[in-house]
């Protein structure tokens, strides 16, 4: 009995070390903007301590949506110059106050729309016919914070654009973009329920009624992703089996890109996603869609891709000497009805600094184990010592009656 209990507390003690060290978080909206910052610039700081660094999460709304991850010693300080980072974009108009340990980014460059008559649900990023897909340059998106959420766990602000015009394009409907930092490692409340530790923002991207112009549309998202790895080093894209699905039921498979440093040490950045998208706002598997990426490629021109962004603010030319990838992710299946069936679509993704949490049994299932394991062998223990005792107590009864 003792030995059964001991074991109990040996899987929470378990539990307790997985979820790993917890981050105290502060955040601020423009930090140190005063008059120039009217309400369609956003810029969110959120500071995550730890025991022995600090984790700056940048989310930059200014131009191209982007999260920007920076690991730095304790008691580091963000510091932007705000007329130069609005409308010049020089080296400088962002850094900190002590040199970062790393950095990662993930920018969202592009919305395009493609006319997907092959039903192939990927898009094609070598056929730039008109015919063809219609590029989204985002930003040209006016984002407002539509509400924030704030706990000593959670910090998560949702930003909405529901309009767009550039040039002869214009584009009714809305996107709206959720980000979450964590102060401490568990599934999110979301679905797909992404694993999240306290090294991670997660985003949530919602294209909603967005207006179409083709009769086959289907939506894929542009992405730039920069880090401070060796210049010609490439992502690693994988697809990895998750131990189940006791969190999102049916969907088995993650994606993931890995920064090359990630590959080889705990260190680094990457992407982490399930392999599924929502058609609906409900989000169960019967309104859900595939998630297909094409192969990261290196971009050409990095300083002028990532202009007027906090990354290109901070890194300036030093860009050319980092590696700046691109990488379209498509989402559809064959017979889904395409985009226009349900005017909808979500998809869910973490940029995180660190290993990727890796799916395992929560504590309530090991518990169900312990107990459903555990319990039968210790009656059958118990059971053994029993019938042991009673026949050794028949056997001393039976010598004394013939000793007598």
């Amino acid at each position: 009995m003792f030995r059964y209990y001991n074991f109990i507390f040996l899987l929470l003690f378990v539990a307790v070390v997985i979820n790993g060290q917890n981050r105290k978080m502060t955040y601020s909206l423009n930090p140190g903007c005063l008059k120039i910052c009217d309400n369609n610039t956003v810029l969110v700081h959120v500071a995550a301590d730890g025991i022995n660094d600090t984790l700056h999460h940048i989310w930059d709304f200014t131009s191209k949506p982007t999260v920007f991850l920076a690991l730095t010693p304790l008691n580091t300080e963000l510091i932007i110059d705000w007329e130069n980072f609005l409308w010049n974009g020089e080296k400088g108009a962002v850094k900190f106050s002590k040199d970062i340990i790393y950095a990662f980014s993930i920018v969202f460059d592009k919305i395009i729309e493609y006319n997907d008559v092959n039903k192939t649900a990927q898009y094609n990023p070598t056929n730039n016919s008109e015919n063809y897909v219609t590029f989204l340059n985002t930003e040209f998106y006016n984002w407002t914070v539509e509400r924030k959420h704030v706990t000593d766990n959670v910090i998560a602000f949702v930003l909405k654009s529901s309009e767009y015009k550039f040039g002869n394009i214009t584009k009714t409907g809305s996107v709206k973009i959720t980000l979450n930092a964590f102060g401490n490692s568990e599934h999110s409340s979301l679905q797909p329920h992404l694993l999240h530790t306290t090294n991670a923002t997660q985003i949530d991207v919602i294209l909603d009624k967005l207006q179409v112009k083709y009769g086959k549309s289907r939506y894929s998202l542009g992405l730039l992703i920069a880090s401070t790895d060796q210049k010609h080093s490439n992502l690693t894209q994988i697809k990895r089996k998750s131990l189940d699905d006791e969190h999102s039921p049916g969907i088995f498979t993650l994606g993931e890109v890995l920064t090359p440093v990630n590959v080889s040490s705990d260190k680094g950045g990457y992407l982490q996603w399930r392999t599924v998208a929502y058609t609906s706002s409900g989000r169960l598997m019967t309104n859900s869609t595939n998630v297909i990426e094409t192969r990261a490629r290196h971009v050409e021109f990095p300083v002028e891709r990532l202009n007027l962004t906090v990354v290109g603010s901070y890194f300036g030319e030093e860009l050319n000497l980092l590696p700046v990838h691109e990488m379209f992710v498509s989402f559809g299946a064959e017979e889904d009805g395409f985009y226009s069936k349900t005017g909808y679509l979500s998809w869910t993704v973490l940029a995180g600094l660190g290993r990727p949490a890796e799916e395992g049994f929560s504590l309530l299932v090991l518990l169900i184990l312990a107990i459903g394991l555990g319990l039968p062998a210790l009656l059958i223990i118990v059971g053994t010592i029993c019938i042991v005792t009673r026949r050794v107590a028949r056997k001393r009864d039976a010598i004394f009656i013939t000793n007598y």
